[in-house]
Order: structure tokens, then C-alpha cells, then sequence
């Protein structure tokens, strides 16, 4: 059977209410009554007092003297004003407003009107305070902002020397005047991958990566430095060559770090030990060469095949008697302890390269291995009570 909804003397329709306009049962007549009694009805748009600003083309009275828009939906599924209602009453209550100001002339506010004549005057003493401060906020807000952009300005047209100029006249570490030379740097870059980074700050870069690569990436993370993207540090870093034995390239830098010391911090020892290393063959992408070889370097014997892998490594390094450093000079993979013979020549090698890259060399420090042992005799070197030698003569 067919549904019709009236609500007010005004017919509804079931799409506006969201309900059905058939019913098949009695149970879905019950619910349809049921939701249809719950619906509540829409508040119109004023009381009584309201009928003269609305035209009757617009509004009607109920039977409750409420006014209602034309258009009412009387029903709604939440309390409240239907949307039409919502707007008139808007409109009545601009009206009102418009008229008041009309009928009614402007009344200035005196001291009478108040009970307390005190109240007024502290009021006024409030709002007249926070005004200040509100002034005086956006006053330090706009000096601030002056301030920033004259620092911009002024960082952008600083000149290198001149900050250098002011670190030396304070003293200030190298290393830290590396530091403020890329930050100076890079404030006049628009884009960080317009940002070019000096030598030193590169090595520094690398150094830290190499101690820590986790807190160089949190660093990086946070923008507390300039510091370049790991890839172009992992790309540094495949650049550096890692072949066994004496590196020319690298007593030329030591001899350029050896010039900067003192007399007596040039002067030290070397040590020489042996490690066992893991068997392992691996092929190297940036030379294409196997790595993991028996190497003893130019001079040297190398694997002729794949089989001789290395098994021990010879490390070589120079110890200063006055400064805080230790220095690899040499690696030397070998499928065994170095021979007596060929250790001797290494050793002496390393002190010939030391001493040109303008080290003194006091001493050479071993442990008392079999071929270490080898490497003294063949320097003549003894350690009988009756026959004591701590020395031999220069082969150089």
C-alpha cells in the first residue's frame, strides 16, 4: 500500500524524509511510524515578533505561530532549522539590526552608565597596557626581521680573506677555520648541489665517515654542518689507491705533513708485525684486478695464479718518540711469514723512503719471531752478552 506524509497541514514528500512510500507488512509500517514520529520538527524562522519583516510572498504563519518559510521541510532527521529558515532569519535579523541603528540616534557611553566609576578607569588602564605590549611585540618583531635580512645581506658580501684574516687575529684552530671557510661558503650557494668543498674539508669529511659513518649521517640529518652526501664520500674513498707495498704518492704527503712538525717530533721507530688474514679472493670494479693475492708490491713477489692466496700481511708503520700518532708506510700480503731475506730489504726500504721524506729513524721494533730473528742476522744484528750489537751500518 502507498504512503502519504502531512506534518503541519503541509504534505511531505517521502524522498525529503528519506522514508519509504510502500509498505509490504504491517512490521514495516510500524517502523516507518516509528521513525516518522522521532523525526523532529524544524523550529521556523522567528516567533511572533518577527511577522512584518517577512513578506507574505516568503514566509507563512503555522498553526503554533511559528514562521515558516514556503519551502519549509518542516521535518528534519536532526534538531534544529531547516536550511531555507536558517536564511531568512538571517535576513530578519540584518533588518532588525539596520533598523534599530536607523530609528535610534548614537548614545556616547558616560561614566554613569557604570556603578563604579573605578571599574571604567581600570579597564581602560588594561586595555591600554596590552595595547603597549602589543606594540612594543611587533615593534622588536620588525627590528629583528631588519636585523636578519642586514646580516644576510652582510654574509653574502663577506669576503673569504677577511674572515680568515679575523681567525688568525683570534687565534683560531686550522681546523676550525676549515670549518668556517665551507659554512661562509656555502651560505652564498642558492642550492646545496651548487656547493663545492675545499681539500681539506673533503679529507676531514672522510675522516669523520671513515670513525663514525652513523653519526656522520645524523649530522647530515640534522644540517648542523655542510657536509657533503655519502655517495661523493664513498667516492672519494674508491678513488684512494689500496695496492700492497711502498706508495710514492704517499711519502709525498707525509714528507708535506713532516715539514709542519718540530725537529725532535720528526724523529721515531718502526714498528713491523704479522697478521693472519682470512682466505678470500675478491675482484676490485675500479681496476679490475683480484684482490686478496699474494702481493709484496712493485718490487716484490705477486700470485702468477689464483691459487696463491694470501694467508699473513706484513704491516710496516713509523712511530714519532715525541708526538701522539702511529703511520702505516706498507702492506705486504704473502701466503706466509716473509722470509728472513726479504724482510730485511723491506726494512730497509721503508727506512730509506723515511729518512727522504725527512724522518730520522732510531730503530726498528719486532717481535721475536723465527724470520724476525732471520732479519737480524742478516743485519748482523746480536743479542748474546758476549757478543751484544744494537747496530749496523747505514746500507744508504
Amino acid at each position: 500500500m502507498k504512503l502519504s506524509y502531512k506534518a503541519l497541514g503541509k504534505h511531505l514528500a517521502s524522498q525529503q524524509l528519506n522514508l519509504i512510500n510502500k509498505f509490504h507488512n504491517f512490521e514495516e509500517l510500524q517502523v516507518t511510524l516509528n521513525q516518522y514520529s522521532d523525526m523532529p520538527f524544524c523550529s521556523g524562522i522567528a516567533d511572533i515578533d518577527g511577522v512584518d519583516l517577512v513578506k507574505n510572498k516568503i514566509g507563512y504563519m503555522d498553526c503554533f505561530d511559528k514562521l515558516r518559510h514556503n519551502n519549509c521541510h518542516v521535518l528534519l532527521t536532526l534538531p534544529g532549522k531547516c536550511k531555507v529558515c536558517k536564511n531568512v532569519q538571517k535576513t530578519v535579523s540584518q533588518k532588525r539590526r539596520r533598523m534599530s541603528k536607523r530609528n535610534t540616534e548614537k548614545k556616547k557611553t558616560s561614566c554613569s552608565n557604570f556603578t563604579d566609576k573605578n571599574v571604567l578607569h581600570i579597564w581602560k588602564k588594561r586595555i591600554r597596557a596590552q595595547r603597549g605590549v602589543i606594540k612594543r611585540a611587533k615593534n622588536t618583531i620588525d627590528r629583528l626581521r631588519n636585523r636578519v635580512d642586514e646580516m644576510k645581506a652582510e654574509l653574502s658580501n663577506t669576503d673569504i680573506k677577511s674572515v680568515l684574516q679575523k681567525c688568525t687575529d683570534h687565534q683560531i684552530p686550522n681546523i676550525q677555520r676549515t670549518l668556517i671557510e665551507q659554512i661562509v661558503a656555502s651560505s652564498k650557494v642558492k642550492s646545496v648541489k651548487g656547493r663545492r668543498n675545499s681539500e681539506d674539508w673533503m679529507m676531514l669529511c672522510i675522516l669523520m665517515h671513515i670513525r663514525s659513518p652513523k653519526q656522520y649521517r645524523h649530522l647530515q640529518n640534522l644540517g648542523l654542518l655542510p657536509l657533503p652526501c655519502v655517495r661523493t664520500v664513498r667516492r672519494y674513498l674508491s678513488l684512494i689507491s689500496t695496492k700492497c707495498g711502498f706508495d710514492d704518492k704517499f711519502f709525498e704527503l707525509f714528507k708535506t705533513h713532516l715539514d709542519k712538525k718540530q725537529p725532535l717530533q720528526k724523529q721515531g721507530v718502526i714498528l713491523i708485525d704479522e697478521i693472519s688474514l682470512r682466505e678470500a679472493v675478491s675482484v676490485s670494479s675500479s681496476t679490475l684486478t683480484y684482490q686478496g693475492l699474494v702481493d709484496c708490491g712493485d718490487e716484490g713477489k705477486k700470485a702468477s695464479t689464483i691459487k696463491e692466496k694470501a694467508k699473513s700481511a706484513l704491516v710496516v708503520m713509523f712511530q714519532p718518540l715525541a708526538d701522539t700518532y702511529t703511520q702505516p708506510v706498507g702492506v705486504f700480503a704473502s701466503s706466509g711469514p716473509v722470509h728472513g731475506v726479504e724482510l730485511a730489504k723491506i726494512v730497509t726500504n721503508a727506512v730509506i723512503k723515511l729518512e727522504k721524506a725527512g724522518a730520522i729513524v732510531h730503530g726498528v721494533i719486532s717481535d721475536g719471531a723465527e724470520t724476525n730473528r732471520k732479519m737480524w742476522k742478516e743485519f748482523e744484528i746480536s743479542g748474546k752478552l758476549s757478543e751484544t750489537t744494537t747496530c749496523c751500518a747505514a746500507s744508504c
